[in-house]
């Protein structure tokens, strides 16, 4: 079937963890960011969809991420909080998820998730700043005990001041998907490369499968018995940034492929073998279809897809646009040929996943 990603993912038996726990949050200290089902205003997305204690909080020291790394299979840490894990623990594998990594990942800062988490800390400080000596106008009268309509008025300062703070997170991460939608790039899909039954429009900026195979010349270009076609515009240096919408499908990947990947035979999407690329299957799951696919617990499914790439940084990264949320990033990659956008739409099943893929213009 070509270039596949997973039905599921068996990760065998969980071994007895001989490694220092993780951190849990002491008595009386939260996180700074929790998870939350509560709707922001406007149709905007939930506020664990935007930003995460798995985005933005370290497991180990439970703070901001500072200089934030991603490992293979995921989750994210301060630099040196992981790397000193990996030294105490003289043994190279998830905190999270206790998987091992047999050969120690070369960590390199997830400059977007930095950015992050640097904006989010200045509106925290600065609504601190604006909040200071709130709590003091509804202490307890003359120092004794509070009253009950004080102790009411703080629950709901409370309650006003942590709203306020995922509005304003969510402003942020907005902001900054703004600026990497800047370094957007028109792609076209590359009819050459595209596997016989894959139907492309006129415009070449649409993909779907069809039941029947086009006579078409067997080219050393083209994929096959992969369902798969690339973007015709190649990129070798900076950024770049498209989009592409998924909606109504019931199985799709995308993401970028090195120029030199095989198209013929049964590849696996993987970095490995030169894609960078998350999908959803049949089920409704989603994965990032890393050396050993990652499952994405997704809160929102996501209807446009954004695909973010930093040649220099070795940085790959997926963002819902509708929910203006991070999806999963690949980092610390080095890329010493050219990176070509990748669209599989995977099979029609009878006309069950027959909704095309459509690369969008981008709305800075």
């Amino acid at each position: 079937q070509g270039p596949t990603g997973p039905t599921g993912a068996n990760r065998g038996p969980v071994a007895l963890s001989l490694v220092p726990p993780v951190a849990t949050p002491p008595k009386g200290r939260t996180p700074l960011i929790t998870h939350t089902e509560t709707n922001m205003n406007h149709g905007m997305a939930s506020a664990d969809s935007v930003l995460s204690e798995e985005q933005l909080l370290c497991p180990i020291c439970l703070d901001l991420l500072n200089l934030p790394v991603s490992t293979p299979c995921g989750h994210n840490f301060c630099r040196d909080c992981i790397q000193g894990y990996w030294q105490s623990a003289n043994l190279s594998q998830c905190p999270v998820c206790k998987q091992k990594f047999y050969r120690r990942p070369e960590l390199k800062v997830n400059t977007f998730i930095s950015e992050v988490a640097s904006q989010f800390k200045k509106s925290l400080e600065q609504r601190e700043r604006n909040n200071a000596g709130a709590g003091d106008r509804y202490s307890g009268h003359n120092g004794g005990v509070s009253c009950d309509v004080c102790v009411g008025k703080r629950v709901k300062l409370s309650a006003e001041n942590a709203e306020n703070e995922l509005e304003e997170s969510l402003k942020v991460f907005i902001k900054l998907l703004h600026l990497v939608q800047k370094v957007a790039v028109d792609v076209t899909l590359d009819p050459d490369t595209a596997h016989p039954k894959l139907l492309l429009t006129e415009n070449r900026k649409q993909v779907h499968h069809g039941d029947v195979a086009l006579n078409l010349p067997d080219n050393p270009k083209r994929f096959y018995p992969g369902v798969s076609v690339l973007g015709r515009e190649g990129f070798s240096s900076g950024r770049f940034y498209y989009e592409v919408q998924v909606k109504g499908k019931k199985e799709w990947d995308v993401g970028v492929a090195l120029e030199s990947v095989s198209r013929k035979g049964g590849n696996t999407l993987n970095p490995e073998s030169g894609f960078w690329a998350v999908g959803m299957r049949q089920d409704e799951s989603y994965w990032a279809l890393g050396g050993t696919p990652v499952h994405l617990p997704l809160v929102e499914k996501p209807h446009r897809v954004g695909v973010y790439v930093d040649l220099e940084a070795g940085q790959v990264s997926f963002y819902n646009v509708g929910s203006a949320s991070h999806i999963y990033s690949f980092t610390g990659y080095s890329f010493s040929e050219r990176l070509l956008p990748y669209f599989n739409p995977r099979r029609n099943h009878g006309g069950v996943n027959s909704a095309p893929l459509i690369i969008l213009p981008v709305n800075v």
